[in-house]
């Protein structure tokens, strides 16, 4: 199965995108399903914690791309390795915004 797209944007003051569509494995789109509420996640904090768990810090700033790899456990006791490319810029009205490519 291929995902829907290979990208989202994250942009402070909107509602975060559905990570579904950048997830090929069905067991990993149910967990998001699931688990999820994306209308009650605050977009400024998931930048954060993004930023933070792809090793960004305040001393490199001047870099604006990362890769963020992660383990999600799934309800089926299987670990499943997710890896995503972040670039960090601005959107025309100036808020932050993150990429995460696939």
């Amino acid at each position: 199965m291929r995902a829907a797209q290979s990208s989202v944007e994250i942009t402070e003051g909107e509602i975060v995108p559905d990570l579904a569509d950048l997830v090929k494995d069905s067991t990993d789109r149910d967990w998001l399903s699931r688990n999820i509420e994306r209308d009650q996640v605050n977009a400024e904090k998931v930048i954060d914690i993004l930023m933070h768990k792809a090793d960004w810090r305040w001393y490199n700033s001047f870099k604006s791309t990362r890769t963020l790899k992660f383990r999600v456990p799934l309800n089926n006791g299987k670990v499943s390795n997710w890896n995503f490319t972040l670039a960090l810029s601005k959107n025309t009205a100036g808020k932050r915004q993150l990429r995460l490519e696939r």
